[in-house]
């Protein structure tokens, strides 16, 4: 864990080659528990806001791997990806514009249908507790409400107007993908009853 706690702190380096390799080193770490750490990490580094939008990038970035070979670095379970959306949802009210607009660019990217048909089907296989968010319609409706509210509330036209562009990405990406009906996992989970 040595290495990842060195690696957050060169994060804030202002060496550009430290921090591009710490962002590497969180970036394809293999270790199980990255994630969980990385999501800690966000919570523990709230009051420094471009440290926080790194740490959601990376986890994004883990979370919606194309490759194969780095599928591992995926959310492995419902809990631990709801974990990380809840954190999404919080950093939407962030006191920093650029916090609330890196959560929504983190949504968006979640939220992008980015395999083929036999790729996911690869993933599911492979990966049976892999989290391909598209797949979860109880995300998706709380992710457009909390989108839509952002849009219609948030204090900063910018903010307003991703939001809204996401929100409507969000919609398109879904439908997309459930007209693949084998694809949607409808189970009701209350993991993913953020507003509870």
């Amino acid at each position: 864990m040595t290495i990842l706690l060195d690696a957050i702190l060169g994060l804030q380096s202002p060496d550009p080659i430290k921090f591009d390799n710490s962002y590497d080193v969180l970036l394809f770490e293999d270790q199980s528990s990255v994630n969980t750490f990385l999501i800690d990490s966000i919570r523990e580094n709230q009051q420094t806001s471009s440290l926080s939008k790194f740490l959601m990038q990376i986890v994004t970035f883990r979370a919606t791997q194309t490759k194969q070979n780095r599928w591992i670095h995926r959310f492995q379970g419902t809990l631990s990806f709801a974990d990380f959306a809840g954190v999404l949802f919080e950093a939407l009210s962030d006191v920093h514009s650029d916090v609330r607009m890196e959560a929504i660019h983190c949504l968006s990217d979640l939220c992008e249908h980015n395999l083929k048909d036999e790729q996911l089907t690869q993933l599911l296989t492979e990966y049976n507790t892999a989290i391909y968010p598209l797949r979860h319609p109880q995300f998706i409706e709380y992710t457009l409400k909390m989108l839509n509210q952002t849009a219609r509330a948030d204090m900063d036209v910018h903010v307003q107007m991703l939001a809204e562009n996401t929100a409507e990405k969000v919609v398109s990406q879904y439908n997309t993908l459930s007209q693949k009906e084998r694809f949607i996992d409808t189970t009701q989970y209350t993991e993913f009853e953020f507003a509870l």
